[in-house]
């Protein structure tokens, strides 16, 4: 059971069973990591019963929990059987706390927490304590904006992790070998999964590990976006157009979750935190999933596809010489049936999503540890890379959009509303930020590029047929 005692914005949780954790060993508190090495060397189990100061919103708590030291040598390196739990905060004392399970790489370093930030009640070998919220102002904000929509929508939990969640209450697994919620996982899961066994095919061990880490990938149930065919019912031109340009996929994804844009974005949200703080390999590829969806759904930004760039002219892009293609059909032949109407263009515009997305995006990068963005592998081949060519479409597509928008035939058919802020400018507004945090953590400069060479290799790839992220993929035209 846990209690929750609210004072203000902030609340303390009492934790019973009390959370069991190793001397010396690491807590990790909504993004970051805190070991707890004040822990003499004399107490060997160090047992937390409360956490005070906790302000209200989304929490996720996770700990390497005490076992032998032949359980801990058999471990593959950098592996622990990690748990933890989410907590969900209201300001009329409800909590929402929902454990998970799981053998994940650790996490990421943070700061050591100092002695006074616990108090201490030690008993024999082992001691009850009791620890104050220890995140900096800084880190708070970061963790409050990247689970904002989270907050918002803390139901996310069960939908994407189970039906077994309850108010005030610790969910703890009784049959742990079971999969929280039947039904198919994902080709992609299928894929990590097979891959995971026979990475550790040879290792006892690092068997029980990958099985570990099937049964929480199996848990997870986000909403399915088909990247890989997003083209699904539509023919010829049109099957080209949607192949390249993911915003069909993304507006099918909104519309499955009954428009709620919110709701996508704490999927977006959830799936970072369950890959920051429990390394989650199936997390991690959801995640991927959804920021490849934001940064190649041009037509949602407003701007032009790769398909029609090359059918207009690189230069009357690049310059906003013409905005008509922005109005012009969106889904024809069987995909217009399958929609129930004739759409455009116009139906997949939803710019504001991206503006949230790239504000979200910011934050996850903010609590990104260096080791995590940029790890030990060559610069070609680590996580900054990856997001830095995904960026770099996100930023042509917004330089696209900004320039569609300044254009005379869009200023022309725009109604005139002061009170009203033009779209195009929130959405460079964001990137701006973005592209600088990700400076500042990555090094790379995401301006360095500019428009005509990101839009010239993506025409390129447009013509010689091979779909970006899915080779696999045809891509057709009308002849």
């Amino acid at each position: 059971m846990t209690s929750f005692h609210a004072t203000s914005s902030s609340c303390t949780l009492d934790l019973d069973p009390a959370l069991p954790l190793m001397g010396g060993s690491t807590i990790h508190i909504s993004g970051l990591d805190y070991p707890l090495s004040n822990a003499s060397t004399e107490v060997n189990q160090i047992s937390l019963q409360r956490l005070t100061n906790v302000p209200t919103g989304m929490h996720f708590f996770a700990w390497d929990p005490p076992s032998s030291a032949s359980v801990q040598s058999s471990l593959p390196p950098g592996f622990t059987n990690r748990v933890g739990f989410f907590a969900h905060l209201t300001y009329d004392g409800q909590v929402v706390r929902r454990d998970l399970s799981s053998g994940h790489r650790s996490g990421s370093k943070g700061a050591v927490l100092s002695r006074s930030a616990a108090r201490q009640e030690p008993t024999g070998n082992k001691r009850s304590t009791q620890l104050s919220f220890p995140l900096p102002t800084s880190s708070w904000q970061s963790w409050q904006r990247a689970t904002a929509s989270l907050d918002k929508r803390p139901d996310t939990l069960q939908r994407v992790l189970g039906d077994q969640l309850s108010c005030c209450t610790s969910d703890e697994l009784a049959h742990p070998e079971r999969p929280l919620c039947a039904g198919k996982i994902s080709s992609a899961e299928q894929k990590l999964e097979e891959s995971l066994r026979t990475a550790r095919r040879r290792d006892v061990s690092g068997d029980e590990l990958a099985a570990k880490e099937e049964e929480l990938d199996r848990r997870l149930h986000f909403t399915q976006v088909p990247l890989r065919k997003s083209w699904v019912n539509t023919v010829g031109e049109e099957r080209t157009r949607w192949s390249l340009d993911k915003s069909l996929a993304l507006r099918k994804a909104v519309d499955s979750l009954a428009g709620d844009l919110t709701a996508l974005l704490a999927e977006f949200e959830l799936s970072f935190v369950l890959f920051v703080s429990l390394s989650s390999p199936a997390a991690l590829s959801h995640w991927q999933c959804f920021v490849e969806l934001f940064c190649r759904s041009r037509a949602a930004m407003g701007a032009q596809s790769i398909h029609q760039v090359s059918g207009q002219g690189l230069e009357a892009v690049l310059h906003g010489a013409s905005s008509t293609a922005v109005a012009a059909p969106a889904v024809n032949g069987s995909a217009a049936a399958s929609n129930g109407s004739k759409s455009s263009a116009t139906d997949y515009r939803i710019p504001e999503l991206h503006a949230a997305f790239m504000q979200t995006l910011c934050a996850q990068i903010n609590l990104l540890d260096t080791e995590t963005l940029l790890g030990d592998q060559s610069s070609s081949d680590n996580l900054a890379y990856w997001l830095s060519q995904e960026l770099h479409l996100l930023r042509s597509a917004v330089t696209d959009t900004l320039a569609i928008s300044a254009s005379p035939s869009s200023i022309a058919t725009t109604p005139s509303n002061t009170d009203r802020c033009d779209p195009s400018e929130k959405l460079i507004s964001c990137w701006r930020v973005l592209a600088r945090v990700f400076r500042e953590k990555s090094g790379v400069d995401l301006d360095e590029r500019n428009d005509e060479e990101i839009l010239l290799q993506e025409q390129e790839l447009f013509e010689r047929g091979i779909q970006m992220g899915a080779e696999d993929a045809p891509v057709v035209v009308d002849l």
